[in-house]
């Protein structure tokens, strides 16, 4: 059975550039990215939750690993961490293309029309990461990801990572990978 993962992922693993030592890697970036978003789309926002969620059978079964050998844990807190901070603004940036290219694909044919929607959502941080920002809208501490939907099937077509206050919009000029998205799409004739 295909599930989403089977078809967003591999476009993920493909948009970053795997810089590690490959003789000291125990978990492929495709194990990565499907551990990571699991853990997500299960309510696990944080990295460090996956310190317990390794030995969780059911997280090692979904990522096709056996789930009660215990030499198959999946990844720890760390791991993410590096991860995270091993990624380019190159990496991040193919990232938002790999997200446009899923949405585009997922047509047999071009729709006639489609209604690009902008929304901005306050994702709340905790510490000292970088970027986040005071938000007196949110009031906390946040990022304010723009998420690009389709408005009418509602299909994310891709989300930028934005710093924690209001952006004023002088940032976003033609060289951003929100304007790179959007020519992808051609206006009806």
């Amino acid at each position: 059975m295909n599930t989403v993962l089977d078809f967003i992922i591999p476009r993920l693993v493909k948009a970053i550039q795997d810089k590690r030592h490959q003789s000291y890697i125990d978990h492929s970036m495709q194990d990565l990215l499907t551990q990571r978003v699991l853990q997500m789309a299960c309510g696990y926002q944080d990295a460090n939750d996956s310190n317990h969620l390794r030995k969780d059978p059911m997280f090692k079964l979904a990522v096709g690993r056996s789930p009660l050998n215990a030499e198959t844990h999946l990844a720890s807190a760390p791991t993410f961490t590096r991860l995270g901070k091993g990624l380019s603004r190159r990496d991040i940036y193919d990232l938002t293309y790999a997200f446009a290219e899923h949405f585009l694909s997922s047509y047999k044919k071009p729709p006639k029309l489609a209604v690009i929607d902008l929304d901005h959502t306050a994702s709340l941080t905790h510490g000292a990461q970088q970027y986040s920002l005071f938000s007196t809208k949110y009031g906390n501490t946040c990022y304010l990801p723009l998420m690009i939907f389709e408005g009418l099937s509602g299909k994310l077509i891709t989300a930028i990572l934005r710093p924690g206050k209001t952006p004023s919009g002088r940032k976003h000029g033609r060289s951003s990978p929100l304007s790179a998205n959007t020519s992808s799409l051609r206006p009806i004739k």
